[in-house]
């Protein structure tokens, strides 16, 4: 007699993993540090035996250090690629890109040779229950972003703990960098709706609903691109793609705007109706935080000005004192000059 050990959805879990292995270049299993072996599934090592593997021990915050490094060499011993990562806080996320890159270096070489250049790698995420799947994706593909790393110096709203979703609902997202994500033939309309769901498309086995399509709608159309709604989002141009990103950030109605480095790659049309864009949401009352390198970026509506450099704050001003000649060019370390006329500033190099 044969028995059926598994509850029904890990069964279909396991086959759809069967039917998946031949699609990836690498499998990531997650662990907790603290119980690694407790924590894993036996059945991982056997679907994936001939694919490249990486060990993630992660809420090694929990676990003792000194142990943790034992595992670590116990895992490298058994041909794995091993990482320690805290999904919570972040910590460790970042390096693991470099670690899967390396281990697909192989196939990557062997694509290239075959005249294959730029194919994205497609790795699988796997591990048992609350081993941090979830926050570990939403981080690598950098949807939401740690508050702190070991000690929590952010509050947010208060609070030096919150939830992805607490952070997804008050904030919209836009970089340059996310637009060379979509990979993928998508309507601009499953795009922008995408922005309800924490994706950058809708999912195909979701069903649109009507109070979401009237959302999408109402935002293409206060942006002015209602037009673009059934095109293809790999036939846009640069700046058109940029506000549709935008489009996609603002759909869920967030209470801050993040725009990160939002006009960089724009040829000057791109950048006129970005930078409009921007005047056009502090009309209505959204809140903006501007990342940029320009001055040209910076819209009248904007008041306050905070510089970085070299990772430390570097100067926190209102605009009129913060773009400066002097201040910029000691921020730059180059002369510079700042132009400045109704509101508006630009940069000048001095050669």
């Amino acid at each position: 007699m044969d028995f059926q050990w598994y509850p029904g959805h890990m069964t279909k879990a396991k086959r759809m993993m069967q039917e998946n292995m031949k699609l990836i270049d690498i499998m990531i299993e997650l662990v907790d540090a603290r119980i690694p072996l407790s924590s894993r599934n036996p059945d991982i090592d056997q679907l994936a035996a001939n694919k490249s593997r990486l060990i993630l021990l992660n809420k090694t915050d929990m676990a003792d250090e000194r142990v943790t490094a034992q595992w670590e060499e116990y895992f490298k011993e058994k041909g794995f690629y091993v990482a320690r990562t805290n999904a919570r806080s972040g910590k460790g996320v970042k390096g693991t890109q470099a670690i899967v890159m390396d281990a697909c270096k192989g196939k990557l070489e062997r694509d290239r040779k075959r005249g294959i250049k730029n194919r994205p790698i497609r790795a699988m995420v796997v591990g048992i229950p609350n081993v941090g799947k979830s926050t570990f994706i939403n981080l690598i593909t950098r949807e939401v972003f740690p508050l702190y790393r070991d000690h929590p110096p952010v509050l947010f709203k208060g609070k030096s703990l919150v939830t992805l979703q607490e952070i997804k609902q008050c904030l919209g997202v836009v970089s340059a960098t996310m637009q060379n994500q979509i990979t993928v033939h998508l309507p601009v309309f499953e795009v922008v709706y995408g922005g309800l769901l924490g994706s950058l498309g809708v999912p195909r086995q979701y069903t649109m609903n009507e109070e979401g399509k009237a959302k999408v709608a109402k935002t293409l159309e206060f942006l002015g691109i209602a037009h673009l709604a059934d095109r293809d989002v790999m036939t846009l141009s640069s700046g058109q793609a940029r506000r549709v990103l935008i489009a996609r950030a603002l759909v869920h109605d967030p209470d801050v705007l993040v725009l990160d480095e939002p006009t960089t790659g724009l040829d000057p049309e791109g950048m006129y109706y970005v930078r409009k864009t921007m005047r056009d949401l502090t009309e209505v009352g959204k809140a903006i935080i501007l990342v940029t390198h320009y001055p040209e970026d910076i819209i009248p509506e904007i008041k306050r000005v905070v510089m970085i450099k070299d990772g430390k704050l570097f100067a926190d001003k209102p605009k009129e004192e913060a773009l400066t000649t002097a201040c910029v060019s000691e921020l730059f370390d180059v002369p510079l000059r700042i132009l400045s006329q109704d509101g508006y500033y630009s940069l000048v190099t001095e050669y």
